[in-house]
């Protein structure tokens, strides 16, 4: 009565292929290891979008190469809001090299080198580049860091597409759990 074999989703995006349905995820048991963390991304709804936000505002979404197209067809509503300006940056992995294409192994030396000071008001990361339970990037550089480096504001985006929508918003409470180094799937549990 269960699958036998849960691909990645990695395999899918690199194959060209639809990811599976919510329900063939049977429970996300598997969300920490790279299996449907995609799909559980991209299922929450999203909130209603303005017309227009008060002020104008550039925001730079940072990701990996390998969810960097999969995050620009799902931001695509956004920018239809006027005085949003909103770009999602593919970002290369220089410190584990190109070939490393997921974002949770981006460390902030990263987005030193691609991010310019002071090129966005607000730059975006995702809760997966973080050590579990701080603000602290894999190669031990903080949220801090980046931000007095970069001269811009930093915020976690959101662990699933609706927080996304509300942080750009200014909607959300931004208190998003980083997800490096614990179980996912135990956290949505106890929620």
């Amino acid at each position: 009565g269960t699958r036998f074999i849960f691909a990645s989703d990695e395999f899918y995006l690199l194959a060209g292929q639809q990811l599976p349905s919510d329900e063939a995820y049977e429970g996300y048991q598997m969300l920490e290891n790279g299996v449907g963390m995609i799909r559980d991304f991209l299922s929450s709804p999203v909130p209603q979008l303005p017309s227009s936000i008060p002020s104008p505002k550039k925001i730079i979404l940072a990701t990996g190469k390998l969810f960097a197209p999969v995050l620009e067809k799902a931001i695509e509503s956004l920018h239809s809001i006027k005085n949003l300006e909103i770009e999602v940056r593919m970002m290369t992995n220089y410190t584990f090299g190109e070939v490393t294409t997921v974002t949770g192994l981006l460390a902030g030396k990263d987005f030193l080198q691609q991010i310019k000071p002071a090129e966005a008001d607000l730059l975006l990361v995702s809760p997966n580049v973080l050590k579990f339970g701080t603000e602290t990037l894999l190669d031990d550089l903080t949220l801090d860091d980046l931000r007095q480096q970069l001269d811009m504001d930093i915020q976690v985006g959101g662990s699933n597409i609706a927080e996304l929508f509300q942080t750009i918003l200014g909607q959300g409470s931004n208190v998003v759990e980083p997800q490096f180094g614990y179980s996912t799937h135990a956290l949505k549990e106890n929620q």
